[in-house]
């Protein structure tokens, strides 16, 4: 078996070990969707959502904020999107070099996050966080498909705009 595969498996047990975590952890009454629509673990409350994204990262042997840019800026993309929801999101992610320790993510990492140069993250992420008042802008970023030129443009605006 090749190592791509061991740590995708790994990483699928990982994902089942918070579910079943969470499942133990529920009310009577907590409705909990694995695969749910806006994480891997969605449990609906009575006031609220929780949102559970699980990353596996066995290969890193450090932590390195650049390998959760992506489901920090999805979650980001998801409140953004609907800013009256009451969702709570929580990532769990393992590196070997942090088993069993639990970390924030301060303002100067979101800052961090927020300013990258990668140019899907802008595109698929960022396009929809930063405010944007040109037209032809805000048409390309609603386009299912995108150009290389529309992906161009949109980088190109995206780098000068702060949030």
């Amino acid at each position: 078996m090749s190592r791509v595969a061991d740590s995708t498996i790994q990483g699928f047990l990982y994902q089942f070990n918070i579910t079943l975590q969470e499942i133990l952890k529920a009310s009577e009454d907590d409705e909990i969707t694995v695969e749910g629509i806006i994480e891997d673990i969605d449990i609906r409350r009575e006031n609220n959502t929780i949102a559970i994204q699980c990353k596996y990262h066995e290969g890193q042997e450090k932590f390195s904020l650049s390998k959760i840019y992506k489901p920090i800026l999805q979650m980001m993309k998801t409140f953004a999107e609907n800013p009256n929801a009451n969702i709570e999101y929580i990532l769990y992610m393992y590196f070997p070099n942090l088993v069993d320790s639990e970390m924030k993510i301060t303002l100067d990492d979101l800052t961090e996050i927020i300013e990258t140069k990668n140019k899907e993250y802008l595109i698929d992420y960022i396009a929809y966080l930063k405010k944007c008042n040109s037209k032809e802008i805000l048409d390309i970023i609603s386009k299912k498909r995108k150009s290389d030129n529309d992906k161009q443009k949109i980088k190109k605006l995206l780098i000068y705009i702060r949030l």
